[in-house]
């Protein structure tokens, strides 16, 4: 038997560990997760609902916007409270920043150097100079945006139930209008090195997915939950199809779809709104087959995430700019109630579920949360093991370059490894 042990994965949020076993025709792979849990779930339970979604946005930095508003949709959810129209399409322009200042970040220094043979992002400075200074101008851009909505750049303070905590001026807006040209600037740059890499050509056999599905080519804090096999829910009805599981190796659950393992994110976003999508951006991935079963090819719809994100943020910006006047800023008086709510988004990395129960008090009794990396880490292990497969096919057991490509697949996933830790719950019984 063969053991090979990647102690440490760089380039990716977090911390984990792959144990790959070789042992005659069997091969077994367990990714493990060693970021140390929070136990957000606990803490928030006998919180008040207002303190909620400043609690959780705490699960992670690079993706506290998501955190954020996908709990706000579930209190809003269980208080039945619909914000106005403007608020949504603020909450949307937000997002899809947060989209592309999480996906220009893994392009440029996390997924790039593994193309331009370059060991990291400080290989990359001396020998590809303009393309750091474009990954830093662009996630400059965004923040300011964000910090101008948001309050914060991390972990945002004018977000609230039913809207903001302040409104923005129509001026603004013709600001970030300008912002927002010049990031489209540095996308149509960038975009055709992007979808022009030559990925490692390699096929998943565990093809199930899902991703939210509406009407629109994309969305992100809204729609039902599709799966590749064809089967449509409402975000209400997320259990019934996904379950989660605690696994002795990692502080990270696992989640299956029906039982199956399956994968959440751009690559699932794409193939479920693929019919819908503008044929200038199907043109940009150089006639691709759909679905797409390679998970190096997440690198390719990232950037493609980012040219859409900007143009959509762009055409949201001069909708608000023709407005006198903007309603964002919430005064309503919020009921306390008992009640249940979800709310499930898009993150960056793939669909998002938080989920609470509510005393009379307006204290939540109840808290589930189930992050992307949660869902996509059974994904990574058996993706992981179709590629060792292939590589002993070709190279025999070579440790050197099995130890090179696992690294980059895991990479290919984007995980966010804080966001996937869960509270575990132990039981212990004492025999006397």
């Amino acid at each position: 038997m063969v053991e090979i042990k990647i102690s440490e994965i760089d380039r990716v949020f977090g911390h984990v560990k792959v144990d790959i076993n070789l042992a005659m025709e069997n091969i077994d792979v367990k990714l493990k997760i060693t970021q140390v849990n929070r136990f957000i779930e606990s803490i928030v339970v006998g919180k008040h609902y207002v303190e909620v979604p400043y609690i959780v946005a705490r699960i992670c930095g690079a993706c506290s916007i998501s955190h954020l508003l996908a709990s706000i949709h579930a209190i809003e959810d269980a208080l039945k409270i619909t914000p106005p129209s403007d608020v949504k399409v603020m909450r949307r322009i937000l997002h899809e920043l947060q989209v592309i200042q999480n996906n220009a970040l893994f392009l440029y220094l996390l997924a790039l150097p593994d193309y331009l043979e370059c060991k990291n992002i400080y290989e990359l400075a001396k020998k590809h100079v303009k393309i750091l200074k474009d990954a830093l101008k662009l996630n400059s851009l965004c923040l300011k945006i964000i910090e101008e909505i948001a309050g914060r750049i991390v972990h945002p303070s004018r977000c609230t139930i039913g809207g903001f905590t302040k409104d923005i001026p129509i001026g603004k807006i013709r600001k970030f209008i300008a912002l927002v040209k010049e990031m489209k600037k540095i996308a149509l740059e960038s975009i055709h090195l992007f979808t022009n890499l030559e990925l490692p050509k390699f096929e998943e056999t565990a093809k199930e997915y899902a991703a939210l599905n509406t009407d629109e080519p994309y969305t992100f804090l809204e729609g039902k939950i599709k799966t590749s096999t064809g089967l449509e829910i409402e975000p209400k009805q997320y259990h019934t199809i996904i379950k989660e599981f605690s696994i002795p190796y990692s502080t990270s659950k696992i989640c299956l779809l029906q039982g199956r393992p399956f994968y959440v994110g751009p690559r699932a976003r794409l193939n479920t709104n693929w019919n819908k999508i503008p044929q200038e951006y199907k043109n940009l991935l150089n006639n691709v087959n759909i679905p797409i079963r390679n998970p190096f090819a997440n690198i390719t719809v990232k950037a493609l995430e980012i040219l859409y994100c900007i143009d959509d943020i762009l055409n949201k910006l001069y909708e608000l700019e023709s407005k006198p006047h903007l309603k964002l800023r919430t005064s309503m008086m919020i009921e306390k109630r008992e009640g249940e709510g979800i709310g499930v988004i898009e993150a960056p990395r793939g669909l998002l579920i938080h989920h609470y129960k509510f005393s009379k008090s307006g204290t939540i009794k109840y808290a589930n949360i189930i992050t992307p990396t949660c869902i996509n880490s059974k994904h990574m292990e058996i993706s992981t093991i179709d590629l060792v497969k292939k590589i002993i096919d070709v190279e025999g057991i070579n440790t050197d370059i099995i130890e090179r490509e696992v690294p980059k697949l895991i990479r290919s996933y984007d995980p966010c490894l804080p966001c996937a830790t869960h509270a575990i719950k132990i039981n212990v019984r004492i025999h006397r």
